[in-house]
């Protein structure tokens, strides 16, 4: 008896270890059912660059790609003010809570890249930047 539970745990140790070779690490698997999510990781998986408006805008307010990328993970997309239904580039807009204060990011997205229109913070707006 003994010396098939060792045989069975030896086995079981085995199976375990080839199924974390084959399968290792799935950094790339995410489960994004909700709409919210799957919008949200296609923008920050898609090159984002920003238009003229957008890259002033992120200066005045003191943001760069890295606090924009946090801000959209963080954000929750507004389907209703978001056109995406008929057209080849989809405009969304995200709304996004940051230390007390409410950012409003809108981006158009293509099949190859996300574009940033423009950034905005409630009660400060940039005045340089049209």
């Amino acid at each position: 008896m003994g010396r098939r539970l060792i045989f069975f745990a030896i086995g079981i140790g085995l199976g375990l270890l080839l199924v974390k070779l084959f399968f290792g690490r799935r950094d790339d698997i995410k489960f994004n059912y909700l709409p919210n999510t799957r919008v949200v990781n296609l923008l920050i998986k898609h090159p984002f660059e920003f238009t003229e408006a957008s890259h002033c805008q992120s200066k005045c307010l003191n943001l760069n790609r890295e606090n924009i990328k946090s801000l959209t993970k963080q954000g929750d997309v507004d389907f209703g003010d978001s056109d995406i239904r008929g057209v080849e580039k989809k405009k969304y807009l995200l709304r996004s809570d940051s230390m007390d204060l409410t950012y409003t990011l809108r981006y158009s997205i293509t099949d190859t890249i996300a574009t940033l229109e423009s950034i905005e913070l409630e009660n400060k707006g940039c005045s340089d930047c049209l």
